[in-house]
């Protein structure tokens, strides 16, 4: 597994980020923005020398890029035209970078409907709709969408994100693990991994409420426990360090996931 932070949450200055993740041991990273006062999402081609030459200066390798493509109310069909445009930018500045994978959203929007697990069902088909441009573009490309499991999309759980998934059929169609948002709609890691153990291609972990990575709410199962079932079928993808509250924050999270990593070998 390779651990991984997104170098915003470590500093907005790109350099020291990179630096301060140096120190800590950690070679990988994702990037949402502060990209010398960008988002990755605004990046373009006369930007991509610096940030080769940045990354090639510290030996850093570029994981996963982070737009917020598609989190958005899927009835805005005129900003889903626009995020179809951002995705082919994003696309470009990713294969520039030398990765593959593009973090993914299935809308928002259904803050109005019931939570129960078949609610879902009814917004597949104006999902895979709204998607396939997108989807289409990424397959030709030979890039990943992971789609990433959070509240405040209209997929919550890892169940409802195996659902969306399954009804895009792409070999593109991959997702990021996010335990703590699972959990917190009734999904215990346990229970969640099962859903979709051989698409996943990063795990976000954050902290709990009293700062520590474990336990996972009041699931009594911890991430470490979840890292050993990772391990235990051969996973060898991204694993995230995620809002962790700053610079102390991420590096604590990184210390505890890297001695757990280690413990492992």
């Amino acid at each position: 597994m390779t651990p991984c932070y997104i170098t915003s949450e470590m500093s907005e200055d790109l350099e020291e980020a990179l630096e301060l993740g140096l120190e800590a041991g950690i070679t990988t990273v994702h990037l949402r923005k502060g990209l010398f006062g960008k988002e990755v999402q605004d990046i373009v081609p006369d930007d991509i020398p610096r940030l080769q030459d940045t990354f090639g200066k510290f030996g850093v390798s570029v994981g996963v890029l982070m737009p917020p493509f598609m989190k958005f109310d899927i009835d805005d069909a005129d900003r889903i035209a626009q995020h179809h445009e951002m995705f082919n930018s994003v696309v470009a500045t990713a294969k520039a970078l030398g990765t593959e994978y593009v973090r993914c959203f299935p809308f928002g929007g259904a803050a109005d409907v019931d939570y129960s697990p078949a609610r879902i069902d009814d917004y597949l088909g104006r999902i895979v709709e709204n998607l396939t441009p997108s989807v289409r573009h990424a397959e030709t490309e030979g890039i990943t969408m992971c789609y990433e499991v959070v509240n405040s999309s209209i997929a919550r759980s890892a169940a409802d994100t195996r659902k969306v998934i399954d009804a895009i059929g792409s070999p593109a169609a991959k997702v990021i693990w996010e335990i703590d948002t699972a959990w917190r709609v009734g999904e215990p890691p346990s229970e969640g991994y099962g859903h979709f153990k051989s698409l996943i291609r990063d795990i976000h972990i954050k902290p709990n409420n009293n700062g520590e990575m474990d336990p996972v709410g009041d699931t009594g199962e911890g991430h470490e426990d979840a890292i050993r079932r990772l391990q235990e079928d051969g996973y060898d993808g991204f694993i995230t360090i995620e809002h962790w509250k700053g610079t102390e924050g991420i590096l604590k999270g990184l210390d505890t996931l890297t001695g757990i990593l280690d413990g492992l070998e």
